[in-house]
């Protein structure tokens, strides 16, 4: 019985029979098929054996053999096919059986062979015709210099294989005894199919550097087709290197025109008009929107046309800040998008009217719909750049909403959905909102490395750039670092982001509390921010308001936050307020502040915030002191210290310690 002691290793040339064929001579006599079968077992066995060959697998009327010596491997095919090709065969026509060479290295395991050397092998062998000895490159450089007399080899062209990426340089064995003129060679790829088909594999699997190798390796070749320059597209999008997607969605637009497809090509345009402006370019986005306007001119109803409209809705939205007309766009686009079965738009639709209805205040009926879309989008029901543009919205939406346990949810849900591709597939874009749930959740250096990550890699993303620097501006402060929290909120604001509040702390480590308070009050009188923005501001004025010694702004702001977090039914604006109340109430003496402060404390712990609940037990530490219970203040004082050294947060921990220290 054959074991792996008796398989050649090392360098081993493979030979790989079949007979071509077979299929119909069985079916047009069975009886005369089984009778051939066994001399053709008989003469391919006796073939390999002869010349110290071993048959490790056979399978219907397969063979497959191993040698230590290629050119007795050649000897062996052509004593093989000399034998088949003169014998008398009584089925329905000759047993012509297609051979394949291939040398290379590959494992044992048990009494077989396995790795990429058996697949080159196989698919080599499949590439011939009955009769026909192939070889590959590496076979033939080693027997080129000892062919037997009268046996010559015949180049056919560099080829690439099916399922094989990496291209092979075929020959043909020619001897006297054998048939000379086949049929062009069987089951051979051009690159661009075989590596088309990979590249679209690896979208789905959201494998975004092969996507970009692949499609890579045809263009060096050939021309893109505009689907595969905006599948290219999106895969630099993923991979951050945004500083190119412009370039190859301008590509992906000409490619459309050139196959002369109009909706294609006012898709593409759409995509380069939100690009341009997330780069501040406004007046080159409008441009963009009006070509796709005239390449879809009286066309109302095809997913081209779904495209532009939510293109126009998100800007009644962010541009014009009409909610209500935003919507009505926003449910047409829903329309079009089940009339014509695109599940993507009618994905991107219902996210748009969730976070629409959220910022008019009505969350009731807004993160349900935010929550469908969710699921489909995670569900994999969707391509991989809606899955994003779903995410980050998601959590934005969670952000202004002060919804911190379901923005964790779905970041997990996210981070699945991630870890089934590449490990770094995650968008510049969404690496912001990611760092911000572990920064609540207390990993202040992973969110740092992320957010930081997201500053680089968002490129033409202008203005989310600066929303990546205002979030390291907040860590850098919460961190004790005034003066790396100054320089990134200088660098927010270059790129569109008013760094507020964040930069009135700086102003008031730097004693200057009345610019502080005055940059905050001229924040919240803008007129464009709804209730739900407002959320952001009014914690910065309670706590700088009664450093300045004022009690009247900060109550009403606690009145305001409170009056949010009902609205939002946010337990963290809940505990915003709480918190606010606690303090204000110490300020002014009032025995109520311990409960308030004791609220704010179990409901940020309880939502997995260490630095809010932190920051509350040594608010509520100081309570105790007013209200006598130096035992009860000094162990809310131990725990806030621990929980602020092991975040990072130096000087809050400092701050804790001295009042430990003052009341020793």
């Amino acid at each position: 019985m054959l074991s792996g002691d008796d398989l050649p290793t090392g360098a081993v040339t493979f030979l790989f029979t079949d007979i071509e064929g077979s299929t119909q001579l069985w079916e047009k006599d069975p009886e005369a098929m089984r009778s051939a079968l066994r001399i053709h077992d008989g003469i391919v066995e006796s073939s390999v054996g002869d010349h110290d060959g071993v048959v490790f697998k056979t399978g219907g009327d397969s063979f497959c053999a191993s040698f230590s010596n290629p050119l007795q491997a050649l000897n062996a095919s052509l004593a093989a096919q000399r034998g088949l090709q003169t014998t008398d065969w009584e089925t329905d026509g000759p047993i012509m059986a297609r051979m394949g060479l291939h040398t290379g290295t590959a494992q044992i395991r048990g009494n077989d062979y396995f790795g990429p050397t058996l697949n080159r092998a196989a698919r080599l062998m499949s590439a011939g015709h009955g009769g026909q000895v192939l070889l590959s490159a590496s076979t033939q450089q080693l027997v080129v210099d000892e062919l037997p007399t009268g046996v010559t080899l015949v180049g056919l062209g560099t080829h690439y294989l099916k399922d094989l990426d990496r291209p092979e340089t075929i020959y043909q064995v020619e001897a006297d005894g054998l048939a000379g003129e086949f049929a062009p060679l069987e089951i051979v790829k051009k690159r661009g199919e075989n590596a088309g088909q990979a590249a679209a594999q690896a979208y789905k699997d959201k494998e975004w550097h092969k996507v970009v190798d692949r499609l890579a390796g045809i263009e060096a070749e050939s021309e893109l087709t505009a689907e595969q320059h905006e599948m290219m597209g999106f895969a630099l999008w993923w991979l951050g290197d945004h500083d190119v997607v412009i370039r190859r969605f301008e590509q992906t637009y000409n490619a459309y025109i050139a196959e002369e497809n109009p909706q294609g090509a006012a898709v593409a345009a759409v995509e380069l008009a939100e690009f341009h402006t997330h780069n501040l370019a406004s007046q080159i986005a409008a441009g963009w929107v009006r070509r796709a306007e005239r390449l879809l001119e009286g066309d109302k109803a095809s997913t081209a046309a779904g495209y532009l409209l939510r293109w126009k809705a998100v800007q009644a939205f962010e541009g014009e800040n009409d909610l209500d007309k935003a919507l009505e766009l926003s449910r047409d686009v829903a329309e079009i998008g089940r009339a014509n079965a695109d599940g993507n738009l009618e994905v991107l639709a219902l996210q748009d009217q969730g976070r629409f209805l959220v910022a008019s205040g009505n969350l009731d009926e807004g993160m349900p719909l935010m929550d469908e879309a969710m699921i489909s989008a995670v569900a994999g029901d969707v391509n991989p750049n809606v899955v994003g543009r779903s995410y980050c919205n998601m959590l934005a939406v969670c952000d202004q909403t002060g919804d911190v346990r379901r923005a964790a949810e779905w970041s997990e849900a996210a981070e699945r959905w991630c870890s089934e591709g590449e490990s770094s597939a995650y968008p510049g874009v969404c690496r912001i909102f990611k760092a911000e749930v572990m920064w609540q959740n207390g990993d202040w250096v992973g969110a740092e490395s992320e957010v930081m990550r997201a500053s680089t890699e968002l490129g033409l993303y202008t203005d989310i750039s600066g929303e990546a620097w205002y979030q390291f501006g907040v860590m850098r402060l919460r961190a004790g670092d005034d003066q790396g929290a100054e320089n990134a909120f200088q660098e927010a604001l270059t790129r569109g982001r008013e760094p507020i509040p964040g930069y009135a702390y700086v102003l008031a480590h730097q004693d200057q509390l009345e610019s502080a308070i005055d940059l905050l009050v001229r924040s919240l009188s803008s007129p464009s921010l709804s209730k739900l923005d407002r959320a952001r501001f009014l914690p910065a004025l309670i706590e700088l308001g009664l450093e300045s010694g004022d009690t009247e702004a900060p109550t009403a702001a606690t009145n305001e936050l409170e009056e949010i977090s009902r609205l939002a039914r946010s337990d963290f604006f809940r505990a915003q307020a709480s918190h606010g109340r606690g303090i204000v109430a110490l300020a002014t003496g009032d025995p109520e502040a311990i409960a308030h402060l004791k609220e704010a404390v179990t409901t940020f712990s309880r939502l997995g915030l260490p630095y809010e609940s932190a920051r509350s037990r040594a608010e509520l530490a100081k309570a105790y002191v007013a209200d006598g219970a130096d035992a009860l203040a000094t162990m809310e004082l131990k725990a806030a210290k621990t929980a602020l050294e092991r975040l990072g947060s130096e000087s809050d921990a400092k701050a804790v310690d001295e009042i430990l220290t003052s009341s020793d």
